[in-house]
This record gives C-alpha cells, structure tokens and sequence, in this order.
C-alpha cells in the first residue's frame, strides 16, 4: 500500500501568496478540462475558487506573533 502525503506551505502568510498558490495547485490538477471549457472560463472559475478557498485558508493560519512595541520614558519625550 502506497501512503500519499500532502505537502503543506507554512510560511506562506498573505491572502494573495495563498491564492496564487492555490490556483496554481488547481489549474495543474484540472488542466484536462480547460480544453473543454474553454482558456478564457477556466481560468476565471479557477481564479474564483482560488478566491474562496484562499480566504477560508487565511482565517484558518494562526495569527502572527506581535512584536513589543518600545514606549518612550517621559523624560526622553519631553527632551
């Protein structure tokens, strides 16, 4: 039995990186139907389902870690 793994992209952080991605990922695996589709519908039905799934992705990913921001003392404030 042969065991298939999913490769997953972790860095990968903004909507449109996803999206790209994804995409890509689609129109590869779906390109026996642009033929019968047609270039110019296929590409937008991939661009909207790209669209989709992109942003159920991106509300899915953890969220950055904030960095501190520095606070100024007053005495440097008022120099």
């Amino acid at each position: 039995m042969t065991e298939s793994s999913i490769d997953l992209i972790v860095p990968v952080r903004t909507k449109k990186e996803i999206r790209k991605t994804i995409q890509e990922k689609l129109a590869a695996s779906l390109a026996d139907y642009r033929t019968i589709i047609g270039e110019k519908k296929f590409d937008s039905r991939i661009k909207e389902a790209a669209r989709l799934l992109g942003s159920e992705v991106h509300k899915s990913l953890p969220p950055k870690p904030k960095t501190p921001k520095l606070k100024k003392n007053k005495d440097e404030k008022s120099s």
